[in-house]
């Protein structure tokens, strides 16, 4: 499980880790036009539909009528429906908040939906209904979002799975290596550059099969921090700066385990600079190495 962003006290399972009926299911979207990412100018609701094999069979189009939104014959079918006068921040775990839409960690873009068991949305009649989901399976989150001022609502669709598997048990504790990697060496000052740390782990135990070690693997980093310093190759004075205190503002995890941070440098001027990665790794709280990147 994973920390809300925003909120480090709220725990949530993003959909590459297996997530169970009985956690919170946070469902992420990234949005980008132009090759950059922007907020939407509007966000009109989520839809979760069931994939069944008997009806949709992997296509969500089949939820979406020929104007290109959610169809209303199905609305009934939605299992839960996320929705709000505006586009929130912070989710706190609450009743009141459990059918919003979240604008996440200061960046731009980057939204997200949380789907609580038991949770509570008033449907277009204004009735109170509850979330439906309660089985294992394939599932569709169909956003409806306007592009841009002046142009209509457009759905676009995504899929997760539910199942019970990151759930496991072993019969002797995991035994792994870890490593990190960061992939940037050089930056210009004025630039916005997503700084990636490739986390690298190796289960070694041999009587854990393959399988297992795989859902190990995507479930393991959690809780990310990122940290950066100035260097100072002066003779006098503090040997560095303190540039970002350790903290998950802006922070990424990928379903690939990289730890992904966007950072401005606008304010900054040239040097050396030293980030450093921190992150839970099942029991453990990992810190990385510290990597130089050299602002020019």
């Amino acid at each position: 499980m994973s920390d809300f962003p925003n909120n480090n006290s709220v725990s949530v399972t993003r959909r590459h880790q297996h997530p169970a009926v009985n956690e919170r299911t946070f469902l992420e979207l990234y949005f980008s036009k132009n090759g950059a990412y922007l907020d939407p100018n509007e966000v009109k609701s989520v839809h979760i539909f069931q994939d069944d094999i008997s009806t949709s069979n992997g296509d969500a189009g089949y939820f979406i009528d020929a104007s290109g939104l959610v169809n209303a014959n199905y609305e009934k079918d939605a299992l839960f429906i996320f929705s709000g006068a505006g586009v929130q921040e912070t989710f706190t775990g609450g009743v009141l908040d459990s059918s919003g839409i979240f604008n996440l960690s200061g960046i731009s873009g980057y939204l997200g939906v949380v789907l609580t068991p038991t949770a509570q949305y008033m449907d277009a009649s204004g009735n109170i209904k509850t979330n439906t989901l309660t089985a294992n399976g394939s599932y569709f989150d169909i956003w409806t979002l306007k592009k841009g001022p002046h142009l209509n609502f457009t759905t676009y669709p995504h899929s997760f799975t539910m199942s019970d598997k990151n759930v496991i048990t072993f019969t002797e504790p995991i035994n792994y290596t870890v490593s990190h990697r960061v992939s940037q060496r050089y930056g210009n000052v004025g630039s916005v550059m997503q700084v990636d740390c490739l986390v690298d782990i190796s289960i070694i135990n041999q009587n854990i099969d393959d399988e297992t070690k795989n859902i190990i693997e995507d479930t393991i980093v959690n809780d990310a921090d990122v940290r950066i310093l100035k260097i100072n190759h002066e003779m006098s004075g503090d040997p560095f700066t303190e540039i970002r205190a350790w903290g998950d503002s802006g922070v990424n995890i990928t379903s690939m385990n990289t730890i992904q941070l966007l950072w401005d440098t606008s304010a900054l001027t040239s040097g050396d600079y030293q980030i450093q990665i921190r992150h839970r790794l099942h029991s453990e709280y990992v810190y990385s190495d510290k990597f130089t990147i050299i602002l020019k």
